[in-house]
């Protein structure tokens, strides 16, 4: 029969405790069936499917690829209770949003533009331009920086914590080293148990892959990749790019595919993302050759340059899906 279920306040101070042991230092063993009997806080979505409370998060891309954008239109979604791209808030929870590096009237004109001018004072931000004269943003490679942003959490009591990002606000670590990265990894997993969400935003480096030794991925529930499509022209207007879920703890299927991202402009300067599954358009295409449709027209009807095409087909020609000319 299964067991009613209590807190761990309860389970460890009630009249009727269960078992367990502990050392001075305070690691605890519960057995298993005490260990389900407790009622763990819920990990409810503060935008679903992936954002979670009580969770470690990073999103890295390399540099001008549109993260920022991004991690603004996310926070805003989850004060607002709103969606962003396909996910969404189930009601509106506080964030404070980290900023290392931009300048405030530009943040203000994003946040300004991303949320068509229809702003919620549930998003707090620090930013270097708000700092008191003479002072420095904490550096959370250090005992002291830590302690500085956590008395700051502390005060707002945020849902969420978007820190944007990682190389500003860490300035201290190695990046290189795993074991310079320690320190915050054991602060990020008390923050987590305190019941905050952290989002870390981060560069990717000249590999591709998110700077800096991988061992910063070892405690995150989700990590996000934005790289640009094979496609992209730098003479594109707005942000656009692929995304990919490079570690999804709890998430699977369609929760997890990859999506083609672009940010636009509306009439009126508002900023608005569009959509759509990555590897769509190439299955368009082939079954375009597959009816015999020419390279060039194909290109034209899916909007994408004749080189493009051409890369698609020949790989499906070598995976066997078209057959060889």
């Amino acid at each position: 029969m299964d067991q009613a279920k209590r807190s761990l306040n309860d389970y460890l101070y009630g009249e009727s405790h269960g078992h367990y042991s502990e050392t001075t230092e305070g690691l605890r063993a519960i057995s298993l069936s005490d260990f389900m009997s407790i009622e763990w806080p819920e990990r409810e979505p503060l935008l679903g499917p992936w954002l979670l409370k009580r969770s470690i998060n990073m999103i890295y891309a390399a540099r001008g690829l549109g993260k920022t954008q991004l991690a603004m239109s996310i926070a805003l979604a989850v004060a607002k209770g709103e969606a962003c791209l396909h996910w969404q808030a189930a009601h509106p929870a506080k964030v404070l949003y980290l900023d290392g590096e931009m300048p405030a009237d530009q943040m203000r004109e994003r946040f300004t533009r991303l949320s068509g001018g229809a702003l919620t004072d549930r998003v707090v931000i620090a930013n270097p331009d708000a700092m008191m004269e003479g002072k420095m943003l904490p550096d959370i490679a250090t005992e002291v920086g830590r302690n500085d942003v956590e008395e700051l959490i502390d005060s707002e009591r945020p849902d969420l914590v978007v820190i944007d990002n990682l190389s500003s606000f860490a300035r201290g670590t190695r990046e290189n080293e795993g074991d310079s990265w320690a320190p915050i990894q054991e602060w990020l997993i008390h923050l987590r148990t305190m019941g905050y969400a952290i989002l870390l935003i981060h560069h990717a480096g000249k590999n591709g892959q998110q700077r800096g030794s991988s061992r910063k991925e070892d405690v995150m529930d989700v990590v996000i990749q934005l790289k640009h499509p094979d496609d992209y022209v730098s003479s594109e207007s707005g942000a656009r790019f692929e995304l990919y879920f490079d570690k999804h703890r709890h998430l699977f299927g369609k929760d997890v595919q990859p999506m083609d991202v672009a940010l636009e402009a509306g009439e009126h300067g508002q900023l608005h993302w569009t959509t759509q599954v990555v590897g769509s358009p190439k299955q368009q295409a082939i079954e375009l050759a597959k009816d015999g449709v020419a390279v060039s027209e194909i290109a034209e009807t899916l909007n994408r340059n004749k080189g493009t095409i051409s890369k698609w087909l020949k790989s499906a020609r070598n995976d066997g899906l078209l057959p060889n000319e």
